[in-house]
């Protein structure tokens, strides 16, 4: 199996499992995603500048359509980790779950219908199976 698609599964494994073992109710969902924003943002650019690509990351802030790009990427991101808190500190799991798993599907739907995308004959069977 690729190396990235692990990756990606722990991610999403570990991200699922995570209200399981804690809950979020310390602070308010504003207060944990100010915190999970400066940390992430702190991990990263640490990782740029350990990997020595500070340079190209600055290079390409600087480029207007990457840096709007970046800015609804971030806007969006970020009230999808606000939605994912509330839902756990409102004893919300099962609904966020639900949420987690249904996203990829409208974003395939979303790939298919605006975006004219082909599914090959195995992805769509995939659909299938995960919709039933």
């Amino acid at each position: 199996m690729n190396r990235g698609i692990v990756i990606g599964l722990a991610a999403y494994v570990l991200w699922g499992l995570s209200p399981i073992f804690w809950r979020l109710g310390q602070g308010s969902s504003v207060d944990i995603l100010t915190f999970r924003v400066l940390s992430t943002f702190l991990l990263l650019a640490a990782i740029q500048i350990v990997r020595d690509r500070a340079t190209a990351a600055r290079t390409a802030l600087a480029v207007p359509g990457v840096k709007r790009a970046m800015l609804v990427s971030a806007v969006l991101l970020s009230s999808n980790w606000l939605g994912f808190i509330w839902a756990v500190n409102s004893d919300r799991v099962l609904e966020a779950s639900l949420g987690y798993f249904l996203n990829p599907l409208v974003s395939v739907i979303l790939g298919v219908t605006v975006l004219g995308e082909r599914l090959r004959r195995g992805q769509w069977a995939a659909i299938v199976i995960a919709a039933a």
